[in-house]
């Protein structure tokens, strides 16, 4: 209580305090005429200043209206020339790019024919560009140049809503005072559909997502999972024959992300939709995309099947993106007929893959011995006695994962994973002896980390 009081008077003392006198330079007082002079001249400022603001933001605004206004004179220009036509493709992305107006350059010289019902996986680290093509094709952004074609029509100037899509966002976007009910209905209310369709397609949707024991719950009473299904709903029962995701499970834990991966692949085989979605998570790819788009700083590193992508990587980058764990690498040299991996181990490439080398080098030449070796923990196989093909390590570290052992070991100073059956035991110091199969060696160019075999 005394605490209460000493705030009170401590309030009065300071609301009726006389205030100090403000002082010039040399610490004489200013006088009355001096100090209402001195406050016309600080209003004045910060109104310039205030003005200054505002030219600066128009000029902004005037910056980025040009640009737009340039963006769109190109893409005419080119659509009436020809450079860009339509295909057969349902979706058809040529020769995009995505250039800020303060010149920086997100996505490069992207391509990609997206046929009927497929479903495309945008994968690669942050900042490859992945979503920022995910909101061209949706009109979220501008596209700088290159053509956008949905269903044969050129797409790029086209309203997010005439593009007959619907997108799920990475947070849920559900409305907290409205039940999932209302969640569900209100894009259908805003357009003015019947109410007793609305009706009818809210039930639909609830039942392909098993939502209807939730109906009339609101966000704040649903698990992260069920969140998600809401959501993901609200984008279903636009009844649209495209869907764009932009990383709609990164916000749930493991166990959900493998059940609602499952969902996603499930529903849309029985909407047969068109599905664009981006991940981080190579799993996810892998496990989902009918084919996928791996991507890095902008540029589109390889596109094809999961299996083709994980058998046969373009480059070092999709080689250790794509796969768990990630592929090994090797920093070798390459002499004669034997991949030199280090002081005490060496690889005899069969006839077959050196006849591979020399014709990939045969328009031009190999630069130094230098060459980089690829190999997946699951094609080093462990044997039980030496031979000429075989090489000795010893395993730093070993990891039970219940059916199977991952092993570190090193090659020279460079880390090295293989895979075991866990009905053997294997124990840190362990020396055992290994070899490559012949069939899944890959070998990468040292300068452009392309692919050899």
């Amino acid at each position: 209580m005394k605490g209460f009081f000493e705030r009170v008077k401590n309030f009065f003392a300071n609301l009726f305090k006389k205030k100090e006198p403000r002082l010039k330079e040399d610490g004489t007082p200013y006088t009355k005429e001096e100090l209402k002079a001195l406050k016309r001249e600080e209003k004045l400022k910060k109104k310039e200043e205030k003005k200054k603001l505002a030219a600066q933001k128009k000029a902004e605004e005037k910056k980025k209206s040009d640009h737009y206004i340039e963006v769109c004179k190109e893409q005419s220009d080119a659509l009436r020339d020809g450079t860009f036509q339509p295909n057969d493709s349902f979706i058809s992305l040529q020769h995009i790019n995505k250039i800020y107006p303060n010149k920086t350059q997100a996505v490069f010289d992207f391509n990609l024919d997206i046929q009927k019902h497929e479903f495309i996986v945008f994968v690669g680290p942050s900042g490859c560009g992945k979503s920022t093509t995910l909101r061209m094709i949706a009109g979220l952004e501008q596209i700088t140049s290159g053509a956008l074609f949905i269903n044969g029509k050129f797409s790029n100037l086209l309203e997010p809503a005439e593009r007959g899509l619907a997108m799920v966002f990475q947070s849920y976007a559900l409305y907290p005072h409205m039940t999932v009910y209302d969640n569900l209905a209100f894009a259908l209310r805003q357009h003015h559909v019947p109410k007793d369709e609305i009706e009818e397609r809210v039930k639909r949707v609830s039942k392909i997502l098993e939502l209807d024991p939730y109906l009339d719950r609101k966000p704040g009473n649903l698990s992260g999972g069920q969140c998600q299904r809401v959501a993901l709903g609200r984008a279903i029962i636009r009844n649209t024959d495209i869907f764009l995701m932009d990383e709609p499970l990164s916000n749930l834990d493991a166990k959900l992300r493998v059940q609602m991966r499952s969902e996603i692949v499930n529903l849309h085989r029985e909407l047969n939709a068109t599905t664009i979605y981006v991940t981080h998570d190579q799993t996810e790819a892998m496990t989902m995309a009918t084919r996928i788009v791996v991507m890095k700083a902008g540029y589109v590193q390889q596109i094809g099947a999961p299996k083709d992508i994980y058998n046969h990587p373009a480059n070092v980058f999709v080689a250790t993106f794509i796969g768990s764990p990630a592929m090994n690498i090797v920093q070798a040299k390459m002499v004669g007929g034997d991949i030199i991996l280090s002081e005490n181990h060496k690889y005899h490439l069969p006839a077959a893959l050196k006849k591979k080398v020399a014709e990939f080098y045969k328009d031009n030449p190999m630069e130094g011995d230098d060459i980089t070796f690829g190999i997946r923990p699951e094609d080093v196989i462990i044997v039980d006695s030496p031979t000429k093909d075989t090489l000795e390590i010893q395993l730093d570290f070993v990891e039970l994962l219940g059916n199977e052992y991952h092993l570190h070991t090193a090659i020279g100073n460079q880390k090295f994973i293989l895979k075991a059956p866990a009905k053997m035991e294997y124990q840190v110091g362990d020396k055992i002896n290994v070899k490559f199969d012949s069939d899944r060696v890959h070998l990468f160019d040292k300068k452009t980390t392309n692919c050899i075999i």
